[in-house]
């Protein structure tokens, strides 16, 4: 009985053991599986933080790609931009008609231009450029009427034309007409 009685607990001891081995062996096994998994999704987060709508693809309207629409729309923006270069100040003598100022068409624009004057008080039309070339520049204009000594809110609208002398675009600006 005696040889019995002490196998039972070495039986007992290994088998112990042996739980103990594999559940040691399945927490590792576990551990190194998860960190794959873990370092994977970073690296595939990585990744994709850098992507961006493919300029391949293709709109809804009018079957064009991306990028196609998009040099579509710089274009439009480039046609219908004005770039305006002046003095907001017009200097005029008393008892002249002749106003001093700085009006430019930068060569930026895509048309030669002229300009026109209205008084804001009475909405009419008291000076007129003729036609000023992209790149050039005037400082005289001469006005329609004698303006009375003091300041007269005006403004200037640029008229942008084509080479049939159509306006194709127009920026107006608030000016004041300084009488000395």
């Amino acid at each position: 009985m005696s040889t019995k009685s002490t196998k039972k607990p070495l039986l007992v001891a290994i088998i112990l053991l042996l739980t103990l081995l594999i559940m040691v062996a399945g927490i590792i096994i576990y551990q190194l599986v998860s960190k794959d998994k873990q370092q994977l999704q970073e690296e595939e987060t990585g990744l994709f933080e850098t992507l961006e709508q493919d300029t391949n693809v293709i709109v809804a309207e009018g079957g064009k790609s991306l990028s196609d629409s998009l040099a579509d729309l710089q274009k439009e923006v480039d046609e219908g931009h004005v770039s305006l270069s002046m003095d907001v100040n017009m200097s005029v003598e008393e008892n002249s008609s002749i106003g001093q100022t700085y009006l430019e068409n930068p060569i930026a624009n895509r048309y030669d231009m002229f300009v026109t004057i209205f008084l804001d008080e009475t909405q009419n039309i008291i000076g007129k450029t003729g036609i000023i070339p992209r790149g050039n520049a005037i400082e005289i204009i001469e006005l329609d009427a004698k303006l009375e000594k003091g300041s007269h809110p005006a403004t200037i609208t640029y008229n942008l034309i084509n080479e049939k002398k159509q306006v194709v675009e127009q920026a107006s600006v608030g000016i004041e007409i300084i009488v000395k």
